[in-house]
């Protein structure tokens, strides 16, 4: 009885057997670069969550009248002293 434990191979698959290799090893660097990006994304969104939280914190209206009361009264003032300069030769 032949052995069954043997392989035959032809020599037109050695090259297919290194692209195949060749994929594996690709797919390995792939899978590893992906896991690193999801690190990192992971990473990113826990920051604009402290981000986020930190302005929902700052966004009372107290602190939206006295911004928009700044803006106003630096508008004014720049306003002011365009006037004067053409106003004075």
């Amino acid at each position: 009885m032949p052995e069954t434990n043997t392989v035959v191979t032809r020599p037109e698959f050695d090259a297919l057997r290194g692209d195949v290799k060749r994929v594996e090893a690709d797919v390995v660097e792939i899978r590893t670069l992906q896991s690193v990006q999801q690190t990192s994304l992971t990473g990113i969104e826990k920051t604009q969550d402290a981000i986020l939280n930190k302005l929902n914190a700052l966004g009372s209206r107290r602190e939206m009248i006295i911004a928009g009361a700044s803006g106003l009264g630096g508008g004014i003032a720049a306003g002011v002293v365009y006037v004067l300069h053409w106003m004075m030769p």
